[in-house]
């Protein structure tokens, strides 16, 4: 009798030991197949009481934000191959009008971001981070190096695409440039309302006035997105 209860406490042990092992082995991924992800928060509806959002990525990874964020999962490949990464030790131009305490923040989150994708440069969401800081530095070549470069790192990703039409519409006034862009965004993210809002207000004010251009994109628009009230309003302008 006691050579069966120290056989069934030894068979106990090993089955926890066993168990223990394998809970460990589903909640780590191996590095070698974890993807490195990018993620952008944009605005959206959320209930009211709720103070966090938490999104499910899968394998067990979750991603906690401020109440009415959606993350976007961006795949940003460790072997690029397509384009070389823009140059980390470029030296920023700020934009005169800036007051002196904007420079030292926008300098400050620059070099955090610079740091970071030394260390691991296939951070997509700090890439897109850093474009915008070159952007609102007044740096706008440095910021539309690195918005290329992730359109050729993330190529099914929108978010490159779209500030780059900003960047050509409303800043370097490259209106073809801003045009094809959008378009590539609204490919890609045919549910954001702002492309083709932009669209809208390059094709009625800046580029192809005077053509059908800014009503086929408001149709184009209520194709994917019917009845939204934002480009319903635009129609009747």
């Amino acid at each position: 009798m006691q050579n069966k209860t120290v056989l069934w406490l030894f068979v106990g042990v090993v089955a926890l030991v066993l168990f223990g092992f394998f809970v460990r082995r589903e909640s780590t991924l191996p590095a070698a197949t974890t993807p490195p992800m990018a993620t952008t928060t944009n605005a959206t509806s959320t209930s009211a009481t709720a103070s966090t959002t938490t999104t499910d990525l899968g394998n067990g990874i979750t991603v906690t934000g401020p109440a009415g964020s959606r993350v976007v999962i961006t795949p940003v490949s460790t072997n690029i191959t397509v384009a070389k990464a823009p140059d980390l030790s470029h030296v920023v131009t700020y934009s005169a009008d800036l007051p002196p305490d904007a420079v030292t923040a926008i300098s400050k989150n620059i070099a955090s971001d610079t740091a970071s994708l030394k260390q691991n440069p296939a951070q997509g969401d700090v890439w897109l981070q850093l474009a915008v800081y070159y952007k609102i530095a007044g740096d706008y070549h440095a910021a539309e190096a690195v918005w290329l470069y992730m359109t050729k790192a993330a190529p099914t990703n929108a978010v490159a695409f779209g500030d780059l039409g900003d960047l050509y519409q409303n800043f370097l006034k490259d209106y073809p440039k801003a045009e094809s862009n959008y378009l590539q965004a609204v490919q890609l993210d045919p549910k954001n309302i702002d492309l083709y809002r932009n669209l809208y207000t390059l094709y009625k004010y800046q580029y192809k006035t005077g053509t059908t251009a800014a009503a086929d994109i408001l149709v184009r628009g209520l194709k994917s997105n019917p009845n939204n009230p934002d480009l319903l309003a635009l129609q009747k302008q």
